[in-house]
């Protein structure tokens, strides 16, 4: 071999050991790549796969090559690929194609596939991993759809919708803020809630918790007074929690105010209302209650305690037959078992409430049941006490005095029934000795004194039976003797007594006897 020869022959090794050493870089190059690249015939067989083909999508290469590669794919992703690889065929450019790739697991995966077409090897190509970006694209379309979801909730919900950044300036409001305040979207972006709503009705304490979160990150609920844009409070509940990236750190506040100023309003009528009625019924001298329906306190007025010497707050829940004598407590007891029955009428009663000294007092007591809408459900029962300590210690006065009033009137008229007795005994010698006197054949002057004497002590006999019927009376115990009797005659006696006085006097009796009066009537001659 001559020397030409030998330096053709190292010409020839230098450059297949430099086209073996491209060859292995341009391996290397490709195993290093994080695309899935390939290479198949005209029939779409695969040739060639590099390494990234196992990390990607779990195939090896010897799984592979010779298999076609739209086995990989689905109806509508082969459709695309034969349409984009007939667009080279035809010498046509044709952009990139989005198809998805079954890796070995079965899982569907977005690849981006360029290709190009080479007369001699056929179809060399790339599949870019596009997953991620498909997956991001999904979620924003989807953040996309609820921010949208959100912002129509947040546009007609009647709520107060605020979102500022992680200082708390305003970025965003819906329509109810603008109506409630009166101020516009663009008017509020830029400013902060708190110098823009706040004013001197605004609760110190409320500033300073919404202060504090704000600047700590921290969520907040509170409830205060803002004004409009005319200067009018309301009333807000607001309820405010901080949005945080993925890293945790605060990007945004979302607060939600509902109005309650009517509830607040209401709440302050009530509680005017509740002022209002305590301070009449703890200002009254009678004790009010209102017991549930098993009699325990529900509410006692401050009269309890000036009656009881009990405190009012140790005594609510208890049982009100604790502060009753025992001999009482079936009065409460009863009522309570026929209101439970379905009897709803008042109650009176007197009873004996025991104080904390263990001294009776008396009380008049009423019990009114308060009953519901629904079938006079029971709901409690209001009790009134009077003190009525002062009328029965009275009532007893009065009856110890008409037990003295009885002894005496009892004693009075055995006093005046013996009195009686003794003027009755000379009293009938005196009539009998006049009767007798009258029969033993005197002239008729004699026997008219006689008669006097008889028909005067018959008059003093009945002044001494009237005597006995006020006795009698007083005793309840008078009777009258009703028997037929002359009346002519009965007045002519009564005349006859005074007759003789009143000629010793000049003075004229006269006996008139109208026609018309019956002459004989019934009733107590006497009396």
């Amino acid at each position: 071999m001559n020397n030409n020869d030998e330096l053709q022959v190292q010409i020839q090794y230098a450059l297949v050991e430099k086209l073996s050493n491209s060859n292995r870089r341009q391996a290397k190059l490709l195993a290093i790549l994080d695309e899935c690249i390939f290479e198949c015939d005209k029939h779409l067989n695969f040739t060639y796969i590099n390494e990234a083909w196992e990390k990607k999508l779990g195939y090896s290469i010897d799984s592979l090559i010779g298999s076609n590669i739209t086995k990989l794919m689905n109806c509508d992703d082969i459709m695309h690929f034969v349409a984009y690889s007939c667009c080279l065929l035809e010498g046509k450019q044709a952009p990139s194609v989005e198809i998805q790739i079954k890796s070995s697991i079965g899982l569907m995966n977005w690849f981006e596939l360029r290709l190009v077409y080479d007369e001699k090897s056929g179809f060399i190509g790339s599949f870019y991993d596009i997953q991620r970006h498909k997956d991001s694209q999904l979620l924003l379309t989807q953040q996309q759809k609820y921010v949208k979801r959100l912002s129509l909730v947040a546009s007609h919900t009647n709520n107060l919708v605020i979102i500022t950044d992680k200082f708390g300036v305003i970025e965003w409001v819906n329509n109810s803020f603008e109506v409630l305040t009166g101020y516009t979207c663009d008017e509020v972006i830029g400013t902060s809630p708190g110098q823009l709503l706040q004013g001197p009705k605004t609760c110190e304490k409320s500033r300073k918790v919404m202060s504090h979160a704000v600047k700590n990150g921290l969520p907040f609920q509170v409830e205060t007074t803002n004004y409009d844009k005319n200067g009018n409070v309301y009333w807000v509940a607001i309820d405010a929690n901080p949005v945080r990236d993925d890293e945790g750190k605060v990007k945004h506040f979302i607060a939600i105010e509902t109005n309650i100023t009517q509830r607040v309003k209401a709440e302050q009528a009530m509680a005017e209302i509740e002022y209002n009625y305590h301070s009449v019924v703890d200002n009254i001298p009678d004790i009010v209650l209102r017991l549930d329906t098993f009699g325990n306190l529900l509410f006692i007025n401050q009269a309890w305690q000036r009656v009881l010497h009990s405190s009012v707050d140790e005594s609510l829940g208890l049982p009100i037959i604790k502060f009753i004598a025992k001999e009482d407590v079936e009065k409460i007891s009863s009522t309570l078992l026929d209101y439970k029955q379905g009897k709803r009428d008042i109650r009176r009663f007197d009873i004996r409430l025991i104080n904390a000294q263990g001294i009776n007092n008396w009380v008049e007591m009423t019990l009114t049941p308060i009953v519901g809408g629904y079938e006079s459900d029971l709901l409690s029962i209001a009790a009134t006490l009077v003190d009525i300590q002062e009328r029965i210690e009275s009532e007893q006065i009065l009856l110890e005095a008409k037990h003295q009033a009885e002894t005496l009137a009892e004693s009075k008229s055995r006093f005046m029934a013996n009195i009686s007795h003794e003027i009755r005994t000379p009293l009938n010698a005196v009539i009998g000795s006049a009767d007798i006197l009258h029969h033993t054949g005197l002239t008729s002057e004699q026997m008219r004194y006689t008669q006097m004497i008889k028909t005067s002590s018959d008059a003093l006999l009945s002044v001494l039976d009237d005597v006995l019927t006020y006795s009698r009376f007083e005793a309840q115990a008078i009777t009258l003797d009703n028997q037929p009797f002359s009346i002519d005659t009965c007045i002519e006696e009564a005349i006859d007594i005074i007759t003789q006085s009143a000629l010793q006097k000049g003075l004229e009796v006269v006996f008139d006897f109208y026609p018309d009066v019956p002459a004989q009537v019934i009733g107590d001659h006497v009396r």
